[in-house]
């Protein structure tokens, strides 16, 4: 039996602790138990909320919004986001390649696993989401996807950069016009 909560978050639970985060150490510590009650370990997926920051970033254990111990309960961490497809990009041009079209209605997602007990390798895994057809697909250049992913992101800090850069030099300039 493979047992889903979501959004762990959102689901009724009478607690004897006094705030949220002991709720959600409460509860799941009563879905850890009752997932093993019947001497299988049967499968317990927890869905939660994550921070908005872990859409901007790589997201890791500290974007699990409630208590740490929802995360360090978990035999494996899987954090998603889904990562904008700029056109002109490494990226766009891999995701072309692969569905054979221009990715319009596809949107790209990386699940990235955070940690992993037993032996579980840590990293991304990569699929573009058909969004007509409500499917995933799972790419077969996994190491280019996130060889080219840090490249754009590489790239997007540089131009962000630039623009501080660029912000600062104009108010300079636009003070010392004033004197």
């Amino acid at each position: 039996c493979i047992t889903v909560c979501d959004p762990f978050q959102g689901l009724p639970y009478l607690h004897t602790g006094k705030g949220d985060l002991d709720r959600d150490r409460e509860l799941m510590a009563y879905l850890l138990a009752a997932s093993r009650a019947t001497g299988e370990h049967d499968p317990l997926i927890v869905v939660t909320e994550t921070t908005k920051s872990s859409w901007k970033d790589v997201p890791d254990m500290s974007d699990i919004l409630g208590s740490g111990r929802l995360g360090y309960s978990g035999d494996v961490v899987i954090a998603m986001r889904q990562v904008p497809l700029k056109a002109g990009t490494l990226l766009h041009a891999l995701v072309t390649a692969e569905i054979g079209c221009d990715p319009v209605n596809h949107r790209l997602v990386q699940l990235r696993i955070v940690k992993g007990r037993r032996c579980t390798m840590r990293g991304n895994v990569w699929f573009v989401m058909d969004t007509l057809r409500s499917s995933m697909m799972e790419i077969a250049a996994q190491s280019e996807m996130t060889q080219a992913h840090s490249q754009c992101e590489n790239e997007d800090r540089m131009q962000i950069a630039k623009d501080k850069a660029g912000d600062k030099g104009a108010k300079g300039k636009k003070y010392a016009s004033k004197k």
